[in-house]
């Protein structure tokens, strides 16, 4: 979360808490039981605004605005938003129905791509077997037979296109075979986990995560300043006072590199 976004919520939270502060005076100047009710009872607030909504309207809106700029400029940054409204229990569940959504996919395209391979084996065979027989009628057929070359000529047709058919099945088995290479490597990347140690006053931290959240990769991003237990990991990865530090599994790069990153991957 950048600066400007950080100013921009301690602006909007102060006019929510202005406009409480405003509710609050008009429950006191009703009496000071309204004003400890309003402050300590279940409910009270409600019930005083609703019967004193004329005194209390102004700050009310005021609060209620900034309440909503507030919520508004929060969920705009994607980890913020991810923190508060991902629950461990809920980011569990979705990753686990991420995770069988994957393995489905890859079984469905392995199924297909086996099917594939199954027909290319058959149409393959069929094909040898029609090529001996027409070689072995073409090598003993009579020329002046008009009626011998024309079913010949028609059996050589059919067999073209067989072999047609092949080249098909051939280039739909290799599209397919590659569809499963590419699912089983995004499998493979989204299991692995991301860590970026980063500063919020680094270029290249920013570049990485720019970088990150365009292509939809999931990662956790420790800034080495504000969290002295990120400090302590970020030294125990190997880190020596340079920023970004990005960990991918096993894997770690100092720096920012876009190919080399994608090569982590």
């Amino acid at each position: 979360m950048n600066v400007f976004m950080v100013g921009c919520l301690a602006i909007s939270f102060a006019v929510m808490l202005i406009g409480g502060i405003m509710c609050l005076v008009a429950a006191f100047r009703q009496g000071i039981l309204w004003g400890l009710a309003y402050l300590f009872v279940p409910f009270a607030s409600m019930v005083f605004i609703i019967k004193y909504w004329s005194e209390v309207k102004k700050g009310f809106l005021i609060s209620t605005a900034g309440c909503c700029v507030f919520l508004g400029l929060l969920f705009t940054d994607p980890h913020t938003r991810d923190m508060v409204v991902r629950h461990p229990e809920v980011a569990a569940a979705s990753a686990a129905n991420k995770e069988a959504e994957f393995s489905a996919a890859i079984e469905e395209k392995r199924k297909h791509l086996s099917t594939l391979q199954e027909d290319l084996a058959k149409v393959t065979t069929n094909s040898d077997v029609q090529y001996k027989e027409l070689s072995g009628r073409r090598n003993a057929l009579d020329t002046k037979d008009q009626a011998a070359v024309h079913q010949f000529n028609v059996e050589a047709a059919a067999y073209q296109k067989q072999v047609q058919h092949l080249r098909q099945l051939k280039q739909e088995i290799d599209a397919a075979s590659t569809e499963v290479d590419d699912l089983v490597s995004k499998h493979a990347a989204e299991k692995k986990q991301v860590v970026i140690y980063s500063t919020s006053w680094c270029p290249a931290c920013k570049q990485a995560k720019r970088y990150m959240d365009g292509k939809g990769i999931n990662y956790r991003d420790v800034d080495v300043e504000k969290s002295p237990e990120g400090a302590d990991e970020y030294i125990r990865q190997g880190g020596s006072g340079s920023v970004p530090l990005i960990v991918v599994g096993e894997k770690k790069m100092k720096g920012f590199n876009a190919s080399e990153l994608d090569s982590m991957l």
